[in-house]
Parts: C-alpha cells; structure tokens; sequence
C-alpha cells in the first residue's frame, strides 16, 4: 500500500517535524554509517531553515501589522484632509485657483463607479493563489470566495494594496481543491460597481 510523504506539507508542522528529527538524529544515524562530519552537515542544513523560518514568521507578522497601522493612518489622513477640504469650500475666500493650488479640485469624471466592475485574475505562487486587480481610480476591492464543495461565496478581504494572496491551508490537507473569486470595487468602504466575473484555480 502506498504511503503519503514523511514530510509534512505545511511549513507550522515541518519545523516541529525538524525539530524532533534534529534532537535524534544523531544517535540514530551513528549506528547507520554516517560519520560525525555528515551529521553535523545534516544538522546544520535543518538548524539554518529553522533559523530562516523563524525570522520568516517574525518579518510576516511585522509587515501585516505595519500594513494595519498605516492602513489606520491613511484613513484617519483621508478624513482630515475630507474635512478640512469641506470647510475651506464652503468658505467666501475659497476659489478654484486656490483649490488648484492645492490639489483639491477633482478631475472630470470620465466613468461611472456605480457601473464599474473589477476585472480578477488568479495565478499560484508556491502553491497559493494571488488574485490580481486594477482599482481603477478606486480604493480596492471587497473580495469573496467559494472553494471545495461549498455552495456559497463569503467576503474574505478588503483589500486596497493588490495582489491579494490567499494563504489559507485546503479545507483537506493534501487533497486539491477548487478556488473560485469575485469581487466588487470598493469606494472609501463602501462596495459600489457591478460584480466581477468569477475566476478560478486550482490548488495542489
């Protein structure tokens, strides 16, 4: 009967894996034809991607929380500037040189968001799917996904800063599964615009 691989998939569960391998290995090994210089190779190849690992999680949770911290800014900067730019228009002194001068007079509106619709594509990157997307004068999109034997699409993201990589393990470790994608525009954070169409991948 065939047998799975030994080594997990997930990179949470190989480092645990490496972990015990590394504390035994050498006993173990010993009586198994390997010198001391081949073991101290094997074990110095696992501490380094352990090593790796590690500072790999630690730079992944400082950039998200770097992203929500200046995601917070950025929106705290829109409403001042909203603000202070409503107050200054609704002043007699306000004319649209001055407005030009400071770049708060928008250009002419050339497309309709309220019929709009983002246009998705999905592509694998180490075996997670990356859905790109252009905001299109926008603010990003509310981004939903089916996969497996679902039957109904759930809001995932509101991303502003695409591609978007969704990096959640398959519902069945090891089993492939079908991911599907749609999205609305979003405006501030409101959605507006017409659905996507829907686009779909694979994952191993």
């Amino acid at each position: 009967m065939a047998k799975d691989d030994y080594l997990p998939r997930r990179k949470d569960e190989l480092d645990t894996w490496e972990e015990t391998y590394e504390t035994n290995v050498e006993a173990e090994a010993l009586t198994m034809g390997f010198d001391a210089a081949e073991i101290l190779t094997l074990k110095t190849n696992i501490t380094d991607h352990r090593a790796s690992f590690t500072t790999m999680k630690a730079k992944k949770a400082e950039y998200k929380a770097s992203v929500e911290a200046n995601n917070a800014m950025e929106k705290s900067a829109r409403k001042a500037i909203r603000d202070a730019t409503k107050r200054m228009k609704a002043h007699p002194n306000y004319t649209t040189e001055k407005g030009d001068l400071l770049g708060i007079v928008g250009p002419e509106i050339t497309i309709d968001p309220h019929t709009m619709k983002p246009t998705l594509k999905v592509e694998l990157e180490a075996n997670q799917p990356k859905v790109y997307f252009e905001k299109e004068g926008l603010d990003g999109i509310r981004l939903y996904r089916e996969r497996g034997a679902e039957t109904a699409f759930i809001k995932i993201a509101d991303d502003r800063h695409p591609p978007y990589l969704d990096s959640e393990p398959n519902l069945v470790d090891g089993q492939p599964e079908e991911r599907r994608y749609k999205a609305f525009f979003l405006d501030g954070d409101e959605v507006v615009g017409l659905e996507s169409d829907i686009v779909s991948i694979v994952v191993p």
